[in-house]
């Protein structure tokens, strides 16, 4: 039998969803390979206030009750605690909490998330849910707490000191205290470590010689969220359900030599690989707004919800006005996506995007052309050769034909509009004479590549 794990958090959002679905302790653990008593103690344990309450109910007994003396401070004997106008005598009352407390949260599944006033419409006074994210963080929190202060009696805890403290005053360090007195102490030198920088039983660092001599630490700055809020963060986007995240867009912009104005829009989709590419003027807002509207008037709102109906982008400040990046032009009025935005200097957390633009680099090599001299004949050709290039992740298939197989000849004919089609193997190039050879052929001038210089 395996030893157990401590629930991860996307275990913990996947029992989220499946107590919002109904679904009973057993059928959350047969999902997720736990035992069933597993899930029932994960949930009470982590469970949390509801925010919000409704108003309190009026009692049952509010008309006969004839309760005397709830308030010890009260000058009224001879007044029904009813009729007081100091103090609300259903906050004092017993009987009132018994007869209004909820029999969902006295048995499985302990929690609100299976009412159907889970949000809206309950009275009660308390109101409990299960939250994914709200239970990893106080799971970690009680596993931090566990293990402060020191793990033995507090006379046990004494006698090592009466060993410890003069030692240290002679000048030994924490191993070598540990060492000499392997029989008398049972505690390892880390231990000491963490005991005297703690303060415990009256120690400090500064009767560690050599650690007082030590520089402090450099420490990485604390990770900062998205000044769009964390409504939109990287850490409410790893709270959707797996398969919204393995469904997601992410949105980037590609540069070219410094000095240029114009810059490449990338659009890339997960399930299929496929990325998008569209030239801009300006690494401006508006561009990737008007960008984004050529595409859905092109696909359509409902195909271009399919498509990109979620993005994952970075904190430039191209996708600055939110509003405008969801908003639909051809249905004014309605969304045409929800945007969410990676941590401050984190691209790694869109590393799809990121990778791909090694595809793109390939025909245009960093440095070595103007992007204000490129067309968008040239970057759709190097959109249509990219994406028809065999992906080892997509079992040899290119990600035009994986666009192909779940949206059909519809979205090749979207593809057509836009200047994208499938290239074959033989016609397949990768390299920057691609966009001249095309120039050639259609007698245009030339683009003068010059490519950095190799180190």
């Amino acid at each position: 039998m395996c030893a157990y794990k401590q629930f991860s958090l996307f275990e913990r959002n996947r029992i989220e969803e499946g107590l919002n679905e109904h679904l009973s302790f057993r059928k959350i653990a047969d999902m997720l390979g736990r035992q069933t008593s597993s899930i029932s103690r994960e949930v009470k344990a982590n469970r949390s206030v509801l925010k919000g309450r409704g108003k309190k109910p009026e009692c049952t007994m509010k008309i006969d009750c004839r309760i005397r003396g709830l308030c010890t401070t009260c000058s009224h004997d001879d007044r029904y605690c009813q009729h007081c106008r100091d103090y609300d005598c259903r906050v004092m009352c017993d009987s009132y909490i018994d007869k209004t407390a909820c029999k969902t949260l006295a048995s499985a599944p302990w929690v609100c998330n299976s009412c159907k006033r889970y949000r809206y419409g309950c009275t009660r006074p308390l109101r409990l849910e299960y939250r994914g994210i709200i239970a990893e963080s106080l799971a970690t929190t009680r596993r931090s707490e566990a293990r402060q202060g020191f793990d033995m009696e507090l006379t046990e805890f004494e006698q090592v000191m009466d060993i410890v403290r003069p030692a240290l005053a002679r000048g030994m360090s924490p191993y070598e205290i540990s060492v000499a007195f392997a029989d008398q102490i049972t505690v390892s030198a880390s231990t000491l470590y963490r005991w005297i920088d703690s303060g415990y039983g009256g120690m400090a660092n500064i009767e560690l010689e050599r650690k007082v001599g030590f520089a402090p630490r450099k420490h990485k700055p604390q990770k900062r969220i998205t000044h769009h809020g964390t409504d939109r963060s990287y850490e409410a986007f790893c709270a959707l359900s797996e398969e919204e995240q393995l469904e997601a867009t992410e949105l980037d912009t590609v540069e070219g030599r410094k000095g240029d104005n114009a810059c490449i829009l990338t659009l890339y989709s997960r399930p299929s690989h496929f990325q998008f590419y569209k030239l801009i003027a300006e690494q401006t807002t508006e561009c990737v707004v008007s960008a984004l509207d050529v595409i859905e008037q092109t696909l359509g709102l409902d195909l271009f919800l399919e498509l990109f109906g979620l993005m994952l982008t970075d904190n430039g400040h191209e996708f600055e006005d939110t509003e405008a990046l969801e908003a639909s032009v051809t249905q004014p009025g309605k969304k045409r996506c929800r945007v969410f935005y990676c941590d401050p200097r984190q691209s790694q957390q869109k590393p799809g995007c990121e990778k791909n633009h090694t595809e793109l680099r390939q025909v245009l090599p960093k440095g070595s052309v103007y992007f204000d001299t490129l067309s968008e004949r040239d970057v759709s050709l190097a959109c249509s050769h990219v994406n028809s290039n065999p992906r080892k992740s997509l079992c040899g298939l290119t990600p035009i034909k994986m666009l192909a197989t779940a949206y059909g000849d519809v979205i090749l004919a979207a593809l057509w509009i836009l200047g994208i089609n499938e290239v074959g193997v033989e016609e397949l190039t990768l390299k920057p004479r691609l966009l001249n050879d095309e120039r050639a052929r259609l007698g245009l001038e030339l683009l003068d590549f010059n490519p950095p210089k190799s180190r």
